[in-house]
């Protein structure tokens, strides 16, 4: 059944609700008649005949012992509760979030994040715990733990917005990385430099090439070697050379 029909218990007002936005095992509700609060147990025994209760004696003995306030919505339950009264998040699951060691959580994030759930409505506390996890390289820690809260709780918009801004930070985190990674394209001096040191030995190689594919020009063999090793023994007054010459000079002002 996708509705359940009830009865104000002070002035017989008939309400319907539906049942995909009940979390809790008795919620309640205020009359828009009367203004008297009552509440049923959920899910009901019999749906076709639900029987509702004032709360006024309920609300008495709550103010007479400890409270504690939901991560989630902020409402006050009795201490003793296992479940918000008012969004029904189990606090147990809360406190009982899985804590991977290898996602890199510190101490400091672990703490920050427990301090984040006993204040859960402060947008401050989890900016300050996404800048904390982005510092230690840790932001896969705060995306499962994010991910673990919508699925212990179900739709969370504060859970959302968070998933999207780590998403982001990641995105332009990576950006980043590839563009410090790119390597520099080199300069026209550092081209030609090269250019002209390995010019000697594409020289030699050429020689051995024509000598060893024509018969009557085998002593082109020795001359390709010949320029090979001179070559490599030239190479470090070849590099000297090319960057007296070929860098760029200074314009004295």
């Amino acid at each position: 059944m996708d509705h359940l029909h009830i009865r104000c218990p002070s002035c017989a007002k008939l309400y319907q609700v539906e049942t995909g936005r009940i979390f809790s095992t008795s919620p309640e509700f205020q009359c828009v008649s009367c203004e008297a609060r009552f509440a049923f147990e959920f899910p009901p025994s019999d749906p076709l005949s639900i029987q509702t209760y004032a709360i006024v004696a309920r609300e008495e003995a709550v103010k007479s012992v400890k409270t504690q306030k939901c991560p989630r919505c902020a409402a006050e339950s009795p201490e003793t509760s296992k479940e918000c009264l008012a969004c029904g998040v189990i606090f147990e699951k809360l406190e009982g979030l899985p804590q991977d060691r290898s996602l890199k959580a510190q101490p400091s994030l672990v703490r920050r994040w427990k301090e984040l759930l006993a204040d859960y409505t402060n947008e401050a506390l989890h900016q300050n715990f996404l800048n904390a996890c982005r510092e230690q390289d840790a932001l896969e820690y705060a995306r499962v733990q994010y991910k673990d809260l919508k699925r212990l709780q179900g739709h969370d918009e504060i859970a959302d917005r968070m998933l999207h801004r780590i998403s982001a930070i990641s995105e332009v985190a990576q950006t980043t990385v590839l563009a410090q990674s790119a390597p520099e394209p080199l300069s026209r001096w550092e081209l030609s430099r090269r250019v002209l040191i390995f010019l000697p030995y594409l020289v030699g190689i050429g020689l051995v090439i024509w000598g060893a594919s024509r018969m009557g020009q085998r002593n082109m063999i020795g001359a390709g070697i010949a320029v090979l090793l001179l070559s490599y023994g030239l190479l470090p007054e070849a590099r000297q050379l090319t960057i007296q010459f070929l860098k760029p000079k200074r314009k004295s002002s």
